[in-house]
C-alpha cells in the first residue's frame, strides 16, 4: 500500500453508530492525534452519554455503549444480537452503540472502509424486525 493509499484510508476511517431503533449511522472517526480523555470524549458524545462502557467483541472490534444505560436506556436489540454473534450471551445491552476497531496497543480507531461495508453486511443480516435502516 502506498502512503497516499494509507493517508486516505486514515482520512476515511469511520465508526458505525447503532441506535436502538435500528438506525444505523456512520460518523467520521479518526482520532489518531487526538488524547485517550479527547477519543472517549468524542465517544460519549457519539452515544449520547457521560459515562462508557466497552464490550471488546474480537481483538479487533470494540462496542462502546452507555455505562450508566442499564437504568435508563431502552434495549439495543440490534446490538445484542451483535454481540451474541461473538458469544456474549448473557446479557441485554442497552442504548446507541458505536462500534470501532483498535490498534494493537488498544487505542480505538475508526473502521477502515472495508471494515465498515463487512460490519455494515453483518448488521443487516441480523434477523431482527424492524430491519436496521440508514439515512438516505
Amino acid at each position: 500500500m502506498s502512503a497516499q493509499q494509507s493517508d486516505w484510508i486514515e482520512m476515511n476511517r469511520t465508526a458505525l453508530v447503532l441506535a436502538p431503533t435500528g438506525l444505523l449511522q456512520e460518523l467520521p472517526f479518526s482520532p489518531q492525534d487526538q488524547t485517550s480523555d479527547q477519543v472517549i470524549h468524542e465517544i460519549n458524545a457519539a452515544i449520547g452519554c457521560t459515562v462508557s462502557a466497552v464490550v471488546r467483541l474480537t481483538d479487533t472490534l470494540e462496542m462502546w455503549l452507555d455505562e450508566e444505560g442499564i437504568r435508563r436506556q431502552p434495549v439495543n436489540v440490534y446490538a445484542t444480537l451483535l454481540a451474541r454473534r461473538y458469544g456474549f450471551v448473557h446479557q441485554d445491552y442497552r442504548g446507541v452503540a458505536l462500534l470501532a476497531t483498535v490498534d494493537p496497543h488498544g487505542v480505538p480507531l475508526g473502521l477502515e472502509p472495508s471494515q465498515t461495508a463487512a460490519l455494515r453486511s453483518q448488521l443487516l443480516s441480523l434477523p431482527v424486525i424492524p430491519p436496521i435502516h440508514s439515512p438516505s
